[in-house]
């Protein structure tokens, strides 16, 4: 394009060549249309780009929900240069490519290649070179992510089959779900300030999905749909990360929202996972309630662990409201549920708590007994937190953790 920009050595200044001003014209100056034309100058002159946009047309894209007459124009113009870019790939038989330019648009933040791989259709890797051959697709490599810039997405979405629609759903349902929950689980591994970079990379993918995939089904046996999957990780991420008003943000929208209750499981997660905020608050009624109601719906859809988990939740409001008797049978009923489904970390947290209500109330034997089990059984699932919070409770009752543990070795 360049190439037929002169200077005027005499004069120091620079001239456009006329057709190359008229092409200017046509973009309105704008430096995103400009760009994305570009690659077609790879095999055509700025005079046979000109004509080919004049004859075909082009410039026809509108988007009604742009009032601002400045947007509108730049719509416009990146619209010639998409659409030539389009038409270029019809005619290589790049149909593929077009569909997955189109994929990519459902997705705010991009995709990184991993889950790239995982919702695009076969040969995305070449029909991802095809529209990197066009400037359509921008990377970032510090997390090998592919993404549209916004202008670039209004434009691309329209390309989208129903069919293909519906495939790329059907796929990002388990794979954000997948990704949401190892982002949770590994968030104490990795710590609050990774996790919360890790979780804005990809927020606005976990939200957008969430909404695109709420009418896919469970994927298996006792699990949510995959939209309040994401959620039932996310909103308790938020919680630990101390993002409480994100938090609440998404568990208010989907309890305000009807449709959500085609997902008892679903609704039950994120009905203690707003108690767990509400509580974090020191707003205890409110968490009491939705507590309540979470445990309603485990009882009636008979999901033990979900049971157990908001029991050992109303134990913790409870001792929170220094009703120690009454946390003390949530705890125990906990315990019962956990160990009747083998569930270790749930058993040996619940039990630590239940170590800590003896200490507190000057019962030592009792708590001797309850941590010893606590503790085996946080070493058997391997979980350091649990066991910390182990070692901490014997410090409370003044033993050495070390001679406690050589004790416990030789039973």
């Amino acid at each position: 394009m360049f190439a037929e920009v002169h200077t005027d050595p005499t004069k120091g200044t620079l001239h456009l060549s006329e057709a190359l001003r008229q092409l200017l014209g046509e973009f309105h100056g704008y430096p995103l249309a400009i760009t994305t034309a570009a690659p077609h100058l790879r095999d055509s002159t700025v005079a046979d780009l000109l004509r080919r946009i004049r004859k075909e047309g082009l410039a026809v894209y509108e988007d009604p929900t742009i009032r601002d007459p400045v947007e509108r124009t730049r719509l416009r113009s990146l619209a010639v240069s998409l659409g030539l870019s389009e038409r270029r790939l019809i005619e290589e038989g790049s149909s593929g490519a077009l569909t997955l330019f189109a994929i990519l648009s459902l997705f705010p933040a991009g995709l990184m290649k991993r889950a790239l791989s995982q919702i695009a259709p076969e040969h995305w890797e070449e029909n991802l070179r095809r529209l990197r051959d066009y400037s359509l697709v921008e990377y970032e490599p510090a997390d090998d992510r592919y993404y549209l810039l916004a202008p670039v997405r209004r434009f691309a979405r329209r390309q989208l089959e129903d069919s293909a629609h519906q495939a790329a759903v059907q796929r990002a349902g388990p794979t954000f779900f997948s990704m949401a929950r190892e982002l949770y689980e590994n968030w104490p591994r990795l710590g609050a300030g990774a996790t919360a970079a890790f979780l804005s990379r990809d927020e606005a993918n976990f939200l957008a999905a969430i909404e695109m995939c709420r009418e896919l089904p469970p994927q298996g046996a006792g699990l949510p749909c995959p939209s309040l999957g994401i959620a039932a990780y996310l909103i308790p991420l938020y919680q630990a990360l101390g993002q409480l008003e994100s938090g609440d943000r998404l568990s208010a929208r989907i309890l305000q929202d009807p449709s959500w209750k085609k997902d008892p499981l679903g609704l039950a997660n994120t009905l203690r996972a707003r108690g767990d905020l509400a509580r974090r608050r020191d707003q205890l009624d409110a968490a009491d309630a939705h507590y309540q109601a979470a445990e309603a719906l485990f009882r009636q859809i008979e999901d033990a662990l979900g049971l157990a988990n908001t029991l050992q939740a109303r134990g913790d409001l409870e001792k929170e409201r220094g009703n120690a008797d009454r946390a003390l049978e949530f705890y125990n009923a906990s315990v019962r549920i956990y160990a009747e489904i083998q569930d270790a970390l749930g058993h040996s947290n619940a039990l630590s708590e239940i170590t800590e209500l003896h200490v507190k109330a000057g019962r030592r034997r009792e708590a001797l007994e309850v941590i010893r089990t606590a503790l085996k059984l946080a070493a058997t699932c391997e979980n350091r937190y649990a066991i910390g919070k182990c070692i901490s409770l014997l410090g409370m009752l003044g033993i050495d953790p070390d001679e406690f543990l050589r004790g416990l070795g030789q039973q």
